[in-house]
């Protein structure tokens, strides 16, 4: 079987994955609601949606741009952005399947037609998976440490956590460059705090109390 002709049928699976993840989405919200009830929870929310579509938006974009940079590191030669926003936001959606793994499959598509190796790839999606969690780690202990009522051993193992975190970013890929590795993490950090933002403005809107 050619590569093309493989790149085709990974395309696919990536788009049929998309779609699947999508109608996942609807199973689990029907679920929940009925609609005079999804109503009238958004009705609760809709004052603040341009702010929350706002926040959203400014994380997904800070996102993208920091896995757009770990591609460049390993792509053969430079490519547009739209390239990589395209491809992470269509497999984005396929998150939201049972196993939150599907995304990773659409974006391996997306490999050889930059010029990065399926092992580069895979590489890529562990490295950026792990920067996330790190960069969740720091900014929840920064979040943590303006809150009340967090009991000091918490605030202890937290600090610990980020010890460990940032030693383990340190040597992790030692063939990716470190500067680089520190402005992705301070991106990522932004785009998980402004994800804590949303949810605080949309818990703050359902419970004014």
């Amino acid at each position: 079987m050619h590569k093309t002709q493989l790149k085709q049928i990974a395309t696919f699976i990536g788009k049929i994955l998309g779609i699947a993840g999508l109608l996942f989405v609807l199973y689990k919200l029907t679920e929940e609601y009925t609609l005079t009830s999804f109503i009238e929870q958004f009705k609760q929310i809709w004052e603040t949606l341009p702010l929350l579509l706002i926040l959203n938006l400014a994380s997904m974009l800070l996102g993208i741009f920091t896995w757009r940079l770990m591609l460049h590191n390993y792509a053969a030669e430079p490519f547009n952005y739209k390239t990589a926003y395209y491809y992470f936001s269509k497999t984005e959606i396929a998150k939201y399947l049972p196993g939150n793994m599907f995304h990773f499959i659409g974006r391996q598509a997306l490999a050889s037609s930059i010029g990065i190796s399926q092992k580069s790839m895979a590489k890529v999606s562990f490295l950026h998976s792990f920067l996330l969690l790190a960069a969740t780690i720091f900014t929840s202990t920064l979040f943590a440490l303006f809150a009340h009522h967090i009991p000091m051993y918490i605030l202890t193992l937290m600090g610990v956590s980020c010890i460990i975190a940032a030693i383990v970013v340190h040597y992790t890929y030692p063939s990716f460059p470190a500067r680089e590795k520190i402005r992705i993490n301070l991106l990522l950090s932004v785009s998980i705090a402004l994800q804590g933002i949303m949810l605080g403005v949309i818990i703050a809107s359902l419970s004014p109390e």
